[in-house]
């Protein structure tokens, strides 16, 4: 799977560099698609139809239209996919740190603040439900798209500020403390941290060494430094454990969980858990 470079994807290499501001309709042509994605810039992704599952690092959201979500610059998984009505459509929205930055500024947000922030996630992520309001915006954004190019970008930057002002409003210091988390490199997670957190993630070890910002090889070379066997083995082990742990309980049985541990048939995991453990998960299932 090779990986797509946005928004500069969006662009003919032949144009001028891509703007600081920008807005991108973006509609999909077929059913599903799965995509590794480098983000350049951050994104308000506004969803219009269709359903998006993101995965950056080891952090997970599932988006229809009737959220709109902000995404931190970065390397990210995506899985878009078409509504009943075989239409997916999308009105992204991208902007720099230096856009944060200078908004911050402007209004006196950039500082550190609340005690009751300290245990406040840091994700690399933020979302939003759709109100009255942010409807009403994104049409009023749509518009901009007819805009002649020299006036657009600074149109967009006063629509910018606008959407962002009325989410600190309504989101409070939780946006800002997000805003701010933007300018100081969120992304910088260590590599144990992304492992552990995608232990149940059913990601391809590929999909886990993007999200670590590594070429497969490298990964595994320093996977194998750190937990002393190979990624695969060691992710077969974890997750057949958790699964001999929900069997043991005796509320469910093999054949209802397979496909959460990455399994395409119940036969593959039986053969894999008998491996593990010399046993099969009937035998602890009835034990």
């Amino acid at each position: 799977m090779s990986i797509q470079y946005v928004p500069e994807v969006f662009f003919d290499k032949e144009e001028s560099p891509v703007p600081e501001v920008l807005l991108h309709e973006y509609s999909l042509d077929k059913e599903y698609s799965r995509s590794r994605v480098h983000l350049s810039r951050n994104v308000f992704s506004m969803l219009l139809e269709g359903q998006k599952e993101l995965h950056l690092q080891n952090e997970s959201v599932h988006m229809d239209s009737s959220k709109i979500i902000l995404i931190a610059n970065g390397n990210c998984l995506m899985r878009e996919k078409m509504a009943p009505t075989r239409s997916y459509k999308s009105l992204l929205f991208f902007f720099s740190n230096a856009d944060v930055e200078e908004f911050l500024v402007k209004f006196s947000l950039n500082y550190k603040t609340d005690d009751i922030l300290l245990n406040y996630p840091n994700k690399g992520f933020f979302v939003i439900e759709k109100d009255a309001f942010i409807n009403n915006y994104i049409s009023s954004v749509q518009l901009l798209q007819s805009v002649h190019s020299h006036s657009q970008e600074a149109m967009l930057k006063v629509k910018l500020f606008e959407l962002f002002y009325y989410l600190y409003e309504k989101e409070g210091e939780y946006f800002a403390y997000f805003l701010r988390g933007l300018l100081g490199n969120r992304h910088d997670t260590t590599f144990k941290k992304i492992i552990e957190g995608n232990v149940y993630s059913n990601l391809s070890i590929e999909e886990v060494a993007f999200l670590c910002n590594m070429s497969l090889s490298s990964f595994k070379r320093h996977f194998i430094l750190k937990y002393g066997m190979s990624p695969g083995k060691w992710f077969q082990i974890q997750r057949l454990t958790r699964a001999k742990e929900l069997l043991e309980k005796g509320n469910v049985k093999a054949s209802e969980i397979y496909t959460e541990f990455g399994y395409e048939n119940l036969s593959n995991f039986s053969a894999a858990f008998k491996s593990i453990f010399g046993v099969s998960p009937r035998q602890v299932n009835t034990n």
